[in-house]
């Protein structure tokens, strides 16, 4: 396994909200109504069916009641992600919900769930995973994901769906000022190949028999 090395992502930013170096990408005080994001393009249908995407993140300070931010999504479309065909992690409000949602080319959120709030100084190592047609974000505590905080799973609308971009971090673009500050870091794609199996069906297949 290898984390993406994120200064040679493309960053939209017009704001200055984002630093990114090799592994981490820091937003500070990015409001919801702006644009700005961080993506890469991996190539027309990279992702066409199972995967297994770590990443983890802080939230570290929020302004204002109405917060919203779009975590580690992958889409088929450059922009924000909540504005076209994605598998997108998300939070809102000050109480930090997250959510997990299958979003169709028009915008709107096929299949969606919400889980329990998140607290802010807490960093939390995650994993967004398909198998067959099934969507998961599993968020743990620990860096080795062995002790999972909570589990956030949606039956995915359209399975023969195809993705390319991948966005490590992303503004919502709608909503008021209200901002927050944190970072994603240690995107990894879980691509590598070890032992002639891909790590990510590795990981996949152990989740089945746990």
């Amino acid at each position: 396994m290898a984390t993406e090395d994120l200064t040679t992502y493309t960053e939209v930013d017009g704001n200055g909200d984002l630093t990114v170096t090799t592994s981490k990408v820091d937003f500070t005080t990015m409001p919801a109504n702006v644009t700005d994001y961080l993506y890469d393009d991996k190539g027309a249908s990279h992702w066409s069916g199972d995967f297994n995407i770590d990443f983890d993140f802080e939230l570290t300070a929020t302004n204002g009641a109405n917060v919203q931010g779009i975590l580690t999504s992958i889409s088929n479309t450059v922009g924000i992600p909540n504005d076209s065909t994605s598998f997108m992690t998300y939070f809102e409000t000050s109480s930090l919900t997250p959510y997990l949602a299958d979003i169709d080319s028009a915008g709107n959120w096929d299949s969606w769930a919400g889980g329990s709030n998140l607290s802010l100084n807490t960093i939390y190592y995650c994993t967004l995973s398909r198998t067959g047609n099934t969507l998961d974000w599993d968020i743990y505590s620990n860096s080795s994901r062995t002790t999972l905080v909570q589990n956030i799973t949606i039956a995915i609308t359209n399975t023969a769906q195809t993705f390319r971009y991948v966005y490590p971090v992303s503004s919502i673009a709608i909503g008021d000022g209200s901002d927050v500050t944190g970072y994603v870091q240690n995107l990894d794609l879980n691509e590598a190949v070890a032992s002639g199996i891909p790590i990510f069906r590795r990981r996949i297949e152990a989740r089945k028999t746990a």
